[in-house]
């Protein structure tokens, strides 16, 4: 089976103009959209446990430390860090960050930011392994350890320096060395840069978008070589929302008598903003600055509940969320770069949020006529295609590793 997952491919940019082999695979299997999911880290993790982020306890890029560090050297990677804020650029800032923390200190940040030094201690990764490892997911099994439980066999494939373009190489330099494969799994990241960059308009970057399909064709060329017989699953993690207009929060709370890092901390994610509280005093005033702002609201226990949100206060005691089209500008993923799109909102709406998902081969039996698959129907389709006399039993793998 191959699952390509495209990170960011909105289903607007899904058309026989843009994505012609997609569009044709398609014609002879399903084709749709999911529903965008209120996460960051955690789409990943619900894609191959099978369960929301309320149970896997996996949400945003960033939690609160269990404990603020302040060790020799936390002290040498925040001065190290700090000395790259005068990069021109986002990307290049938080690139550079991103190398100094996990090639340098040995830090698991899966996410490349541009938080301030200063905050960087308070702050830890929400999932500490690559998805693939074992015990990725804490007591929860995912598709990778049912694969190992079952002797089955698997490649994953991330971009990282080499772009979309060094993921096609890669992929292509092991499907030829490998004779046999049961799973392959390769994702390409370029969309969502280029969706940020100018937003989800797919005539800005049509090139791009048949440059990507090609890549696809590619691969499932390659692949139906050493087996007619291919499952193949194209999907995306989430959409692109248009940004028509950007607040800076991080200014008005700098205006408050309560001071960061003494009084509360605060994560500025693009489209919400998280608190932690070390007195009232500091609750009360934050409280009082967001009821002002009219294009966002705090969330309630209910709503967290309808979102599948952790309960886990590691996530934020407060948390403030932007309506669709409003971005935090500057937030700790973007201080510098213009923004025209965005992901990941609480209550997304218009047609360019929705990620396409297409599906073709054996595997299109699975699913029932006229079904509106999800993001936890993920791993079910991928096992059940790999395992036909597998069955779902309960919550979660659990019961494909018997």
């Amino acid at each position: 089976m191959l699952m390509i997952l495209i990170d960011a491919f909105s289903q607007v940019y899904f058309s026989k103009t843009y994505t012609p082999f997609m569009h044709s695979l398609a014609e002879n299997g399903i084709s749709g959209t999911l529903d965008p999911m209120f996460a960051y880290r955690g789409i990943d993790t619900t894609i191959f446990t099978g369960v929301w982020p309320n149970v896997h306890n996996v949400w945003t890029e960033f939690k609160i430390a269990r404990k603020i560090r302040t060790d020799k050297k936390m002290r040498l990677m925040q001065a190290i860090v700090g000395s790259l804020d005068p990069l021109p650029t986002d990307r290049l800032r938080a690139m550079s960050t991103y190398f100094v923390e996990r090639y340098l200190f040995k830090e698991f940040y899966k996410t490349p930011h541009v938080m301030p030094s200063s905050a960087i201690p308070y702050f830890e990764s929400s999932q500490l392994k690559e998805t693939f490892e074992s015990g990725a997911a804490n007591e929860l099994p995912t598709v990778f350890d049912v694969f190992r439980a079952k002797g089955a066999t698997y490649t994953y494939i991330e971009p990282w320096i080499g772009g979309d373009k060094g993921v096609l190489s890669k992929a292509k330099k092991r499907i030829s060395h490998y004779d046999s494969n049961d799973f392959w799994y390769i994702k390409f990241s370029h969309l969502d840069h280029l969706g940020h960059m100018f937003g989800p308009d797919p005539s800005a970057f049509d090139d791009q978008l048949i440059r990507i399909d090609k890549y696809v064709e590619d691969l499932v060329t390659l692949l139906r070589k050493k087996s007619q017989n291919l499952n193949v699953l194209i999907m995306s993690d989430h959409g692109m929302s248009k940004v028509n207009e950007t607040l800076n929060i991080l200014a008005e709370l700098r205006k408050l008598r309560s001071r960061i890092y003494e009084d509360y901390v605060a994560f500025a994610d693009s489209t919400m903003i998280r608190f932690w509280f070390f007195n009232e005093k500091a609750a009360f005033e934050i409280s009082e600055l967001m009821g002002q702002i009219k294009c966002g609201h705090t969330l309630t226990a209910t709503e967290k509940e309808l979102l599948k949100v952790p309960i886990d206060s590691k996530f934020g005691e407060t948390i403030f969320v932007l309506d669709e089209g409003y971005l935090l500008h500057p937030s700790f993923f973007s201080a510098k770069s213009e923004v025209k799109g965005m992901h990941g909102y609480a209550y997304p709406k218009t047609p360019e949020a929705f990620p396409a998902i297409i599906i073709n081969g054996e595997i299109t039996k699975l699913i029932p006529k006229n079904s509106r698959l999800t993001f936890i129907d993920i791993p079910h389709l991928i096992l059940r295609s790999l395992f036909p006399q597998a069955k779902q039993a309960g919550l979660g793998l659990s019961s494909y590793m018997e």
